[in-house]
């Protein structure tokens, strides 16, 4: 939760783009935090790496 909250104090525009690189443990709370909040949208990653 605490990741989750230093995000969402972050100074994002919506034209931005931001890559989080977390361990295995974080990554699922913090997806799970993501994809309810209406104020992101979630993307995978390898629709950017080609």
């Amino acid at each position: 939760m605490r990741i989750f909250a230093n995000f969402n104090r972050t100074a994002i525009s919506p034209v931005d783009k931001v890559l989080v690189l977390y361990g295995a443990s974080h990554v699922a709370f913090f997806n799970d935090f993501m994809k309810r909040s209406h104020k992101y949208d979630v993307k995978d990653i390898q629709g950017f790496l080609k």
